[in-house]
């Protein structure tokens, strides 16, 4: 269970390198990820963009699939647990990128300049939250994130693009199976 709240939390911030305003929805997009997580292990994730502002983030650790759903038009965000046949859905928290060195400044990051990542020319980025650090490389070709390190206490999260296309998948993102239960969320009163 520690493990899935993990990746949730983690293929959660994978929109976090798209390159797009705040006040803009991701760009159309297919993209897999491969993710090593200390304790964890490897853990692979497919996201899809309509470009119409639904993001789904297909993720599967220890052979344990969950699903992200980012439904920016009406700000909710969607867990679908399939081994549970259930699905929790909340609001969702819009948070801006660092994408470029406007929007690096406003969180505070330093530039790590640029390279070839994986093929892709980038443009790196450290920033901190609390205990961890990341160094994301944003692809100039792609608009998109390309590989990040997170370094914390616990060790280091290394997320790498695998495969990536910019046209829109077929199908609806925000669909959740018919037969799956609503589990809620209890509310921090």
């Amino acid at each position: 269970m520690k493990a899935t709240a993990l990746l949730l939390a983690l293929a959660g911030s994978f929109t976090v390198g798209q390159a797009f305003a705040a006040d803009a929805y991701p760009p159309a997009y297919e993209a897999t990820y491969e993710m090593t997580i200390p304790g964890i292990g490897l853990s692979t994730s497919h996201q899809m963009s309509d470009g119409k502002g639904h993001v789904r983030i297909e993720s599967v650790t220890r052979g344990t699939k969950t699903v992200s759903i980012q439904d920016y038009p009406n700000k909710v965000q969607i867990t679908i647990m399939e081994a549970q046949r259930m699905y929790m859905k909340g609001p969702m928290k819009i948070e801006n990128s660092i994408t470029d060195e406007q929007s690096a400044k406003k969180a505070n990051a330093k530039s790590l300049g640029t390279k070839t990542v994986s093929g892709h020319p980038c443009h790196g980025w450290e920033s901190k939250t609390g205990t961890a650090t990341c160094q994301s490389w944003i692809g100039d070709d792609i608009h998109n994130l390309v590989r990040s390190e997170t370094t914390m206490p616990s060790g280091k999260v290394v997320m790498e693009l695998k495969s990536y296309s910019a046209k829109a998948p077929t199908g609806n993102l925000t669909a959740v199976p018919p037969d799956y239960k609503e589990m809620k969320i209890p509310s921090a009163h």
